[in-house]
């Protein structure tokens, strides 16, 4: 099992240097476009999101390496016990024996085992092949379901369900919409609450513009009324 965490670290290391070499192309070339074009703002934002769909691409092509490499953990020696210092909990950042990626503990699944969230992959480890790098901060339960102004992420993989960007400028507002649709993404969300108020429908405009083009956005529609009416919108993300 350690050859094999060695191999996926260096398969790891590879996948990463081509994703940012890939990442310094595309830099190049949005940069030109803004020269050439002059739309700083517009293209700034599509910087962002091209940033977010390669960040998905290197996570999903890691979730494959890990996959492929792992099989079913390997029983320890009968001494490794004496080998942990220190119980992990859940919510705790840990380091997995051999892996250079840190991961949190998301449940204690027997008293030899526990589950390793790396990335959006879950890994089924024994007690004794991790080593605790922090404590949990806050409840593992605990997690946002509103956002106002900034998004704001729990240390769960659960991220907020909406975010509320009245009082913000449209360019504002874009960005804050758009980094929180990067992370519900990544959290597997598939239906979100934009809300944006009435007012002059400025907000509502740069924002139905913005999903129109976005990477995540399979479609968007006003909310019910229950939900906000026109003063809100929902999106539904490509899952």
């Amino acid at each position: 099992r350690r050859a094999k965490l060695k191999d996926l670290d260096k398969r790891l290391e590879e996948t990463l240097r081509q994703h940012e070499e890939k990442w310094e192309r595309t830099i190049a070339e949005i940069r030109a476009q803004i020269e050439a074009q002059g739309q700083s703002s517009k293209a700034a934002r599509g910087l962002e999101r091209k940033a977010a769909r390669l960040e998905r691409e290197a996570r999903e092509e890691w979730d494959a390496q890990v996959l492929e490499t792992l099989g079913e953990p390997e029983s320890a020696d009968s001494g490794a016990q004496d080998r942990v210092k220190a119980a992990p909990a859940v919510g705790d950042r840990v380091r997995v024996q051999d892996l250079s990626t840190p991961g949190t503990v998301s449940s204690l699944l027997d008293d030899d085992h526990l589950q390793v969230e790396v990335g959006r992959l879950r890994m089924r480890v024994r007690k004794d092949e991790v080593r605790v790098l922090g404590s949990a901060s806050v409840p593992p339960a605990f997690s946002k379901s509103r956002v106002s102004g900034k998004v704001e992420v729990s240390d769960t993989v659960d991220a907020p369900a909406e975010i509320n960007v009245i009082g913000s400028t449209a360019e504002e507002a874009c960005e804050q919409v758009d980094k929180f649709l990067d992370q519900a993404y990544l959290a597997g969300r598939a239906r979100l609450r934009i809300i944006h108020g009435h007012g002059k429908g400025i907000l509502r405009t740069s924002l139905h513009e913005m999903f129109t083009s976005h990477p995540h956005v399979e479609k968007f529609y006003s909310a019910p009324p229950n939900e906000g009416g026109a003063g809100a919108t929902i999106v539904e993300l490509k899952v």
